[in-house]
C-alpha cells in the first residue's frame, strides 16, 4: 500500500467515523477498493478487485448508531475495518465487530476475541501486536488480549451474514 494512502487510513482509524449518510471508501491493498455504507443497522460492503465487484450485506443487531473504524487490526500492513456501536443499555461500553482483509482470497474474515463473546471497549496495541478488550466473568470485568493471527473465526464474510 502506498505510504500516503496508509497514512490517511491510519489517520482515519484514529477518529472512528459515523458514516450514516456518507459511504467510507478505502484501499486495503493496491489491487482492491472497498466501500462501506451504513443504512440504519445494516452495512453494505462493496469490494472492487481486479475488475470484479462483490457486494455483501451485514446486519448488526443494535439500537444505537453504528460507526466504522479503519485500522490494521492484524498488523500485516493491509487495511481492515471494524463496525462498532455503544451498548444498548446504559451506553457505558463499545461493542466492536472486527473484519480482517485476506488479500489472497479478496475477502474479509470476521475475527473474535480470545475470551468472551465480543470485543468490548476494544483498543489496538500496535507495539505488542494484540487487541485489548474487556470481558466479564461473573460480573467482574477482565482484560482479554487477542492476537488476531491466532484468533478463532476463519469464516469469510458471506452475503446477509448477521
Amino acid at each position: 500500500m502506498h505510504n500516503k494512502q496508509w497514512a490517511m487510513m491510519a489517520l482515519g482509524g484514529l477518529f472512528a467515523m459515523s458514516v450514516q449518510a456518507q459511504p467510507t471508501t478505502f484501499q486495503p491493498d493496491k489491487h482492491t477498493t472497498v466501500t462501506l455504507a451504513l443504512h440504519g443497522q445494516q452495512v453494505s460492503l462493496e469490494i472492487q478487485r481486479n475488475g470484479h465487484t462483490q457486494s455483501r450485506e451485514l446486519r448488526v443487531q443494535a439500537e444505537k448508531p453504528l460507526h466504522v473504524e479503519l485500522d490494521d487490526f492484524n498488523f500485516d500492513g493491509v487495511g481492515d475495518f471494524a463496525i462498532w456501536h455503544v451498548d444498548d443499555g446504559m451506553g457505558t461500553y463499545t461493542i466492536h465487530r472486527v473484519f480482517i482483509y485476506n488479500p489472497t482470497q479478496g475477502q474479509f474474515v470476521e475475527r473474535f476475541p480470545a475470551c468472551g463473546d465480543e470485543f468490548l471497549n476494544l483498543k489496538v496495541n500496535k507495539p505488542g501486536k494484540f487487541l485489548v478488550s474487556t470481558y466479564y466473568q461473573g460480573n467482574i470485568p477482565r482484560r482479554c488480549l487477542t492476537r488476531p493471527d491466532q484468533a478463532p473465526g476463519p469464516e469469510p464474510l458471506s452475503a446477509d451474514q448477521s
